[in-house]
């Protein structure tokens, strides 16, 4: 079996005459699909597994959508700092706490109000320190505080 990448859907096509593969997305209830030894089989985003998949061979899941990893905040809020890698404040006047912290979490912060913004964390041992307009910043959690790396 043969498969090559379709620059325009991003996903890979089969190019082989077999009328069976083991390149599933979907494997239904009542069906079972072998990846036979020294094989590889391919997904493209969800493998669903309502049937049976035995293992003998390899299977490689990969999704080329990006992850947007960049949240907006206008108002007073706690972000989960575990699910984003950038934070940007888009209104002034507002305090941004950090939720789902653990030791070596990495975040960036923005200012991109016109006005002064506060942080609701310690930050190199100032608590609650201000951001201001345009400024921005990368911190890492070291157990205690933030650090600006």
């Amino acid at each position: 079996m043969g498969l090559k990448l379709n620059p325009f859907t991003g996903k890979f096509d089969l190019v082989s005459i077999e009328p069976e593969n083991f390149s599933y997305n979907n494997i239904v209830t009542g069906k079972t699909v072998t990846v036979p030894e020294n094989q590889l089989m391919l997904v493209h985003g969800d493998l669903d597994i309502d049937g049976v998949l035995e293992l003998e061979g390899e299977v490689l899941v990969f999704d080329l959508d990006p992850i947007n990893r960049v949240i907006d905040t206008s108002t007073t809020e706690t972000i989960n700092a575990s699910l984003y890698e950038l934070i940007r404040q888009t209104s002034s006047g507002i305090t941004t706490s950090l939720g789902g912290i653990v030791e070596g979490t990495e975040i960036s912060i923005v200012n991109s109000s016109a006005g002064t913004n506060t942080l609701n964390i310690t930050v190199q041992g100032v608590v609650n320190p201000v951001i201001y307009s345009r400024e921005s910043f990368s911190l890492i959690f070291n157990g205690v505080d933030w650090d600006i790396v």
